[in-house]
């Protein structure tokens, strides 16, 4: 019974202090975990598997922690974006008219197929998503536009009717993997 008292008041003490912790700025927050070894007495104490034991509503993966600490829940939608930008994005087909002589060979020189993008103002070989509109599809950024259109992303379709109903929207890219 005592026992569990102290468990209990160990765990209130840690929870204050946590949400004391976080009313600092990270810079401060760093130095109260590795003030005294406090940081490493909290970690062997309590894990972050514990912690999310100790909060089954939450997943393991909406924990933020610090050295392995889980602190409180986050949710983190852009996790593994690295750019995001909020541009234009039009549609093309392989038609002469609307491309060079070559109108199925892309300008990093393999042939078109379906989640090929070209974009200026991004590197041949970068992968991105626009989830507004395609949720999860990954596209490949592997042809250019005319040096005119350096800020928006043109969708390749396979026909120019479907490229017309897609028309042109501005939406959010996510840039999830750059080219080296």
């Amino acid at each position: 019974m005592f026992t569990n008292i102290i468990k209990k008041i160990t765990v209130l003490r840690l929870i204050l202090a946590l949400v004391f912790m976080a009313s600092f700025p990270a810079q401060t927050q760093a130095a109260f975990v590795d003030f005294d070894g406090i940081g490493s007495w909290l970690k062997d104490k309590i894990t972050a598997i514990a912690w999310a034991e100790k909060l089954p509503e939450v997943a393991e993966s909406e924990l933020t922690t610090i050295k392995g600490i889980a602190l409180m829940p986050t949710i983190q939608p852009l996790v593994g974006v690295i750019e995001v930008y909020e541009t234009f994005i039009t549609a093309y087909s392989s038609s002469v008219d609307e491309t060079d002589g070559t109108p199925f060979i892309t300008a990093s020189g393999e042939r078109v197929r379906d989640g090929i993008v070209a974009a200026n103002f991004l590197p041949l070989g970068t992968k991105i998503k626009i989830p507004e509109y395609f949720g999860d599809k990954i596209f490949t950024v592997k042809d250019r536009m005319a040096r005119k259109h350096n800020e928006k992303v043109d969708i390749w379709f396979p026909s120019k009717e479907l490229a017309k109903t897609f028309g042109k929207r501005k939406l959010q890219v996510q840039v999830i993997e750059e080219a080296i």
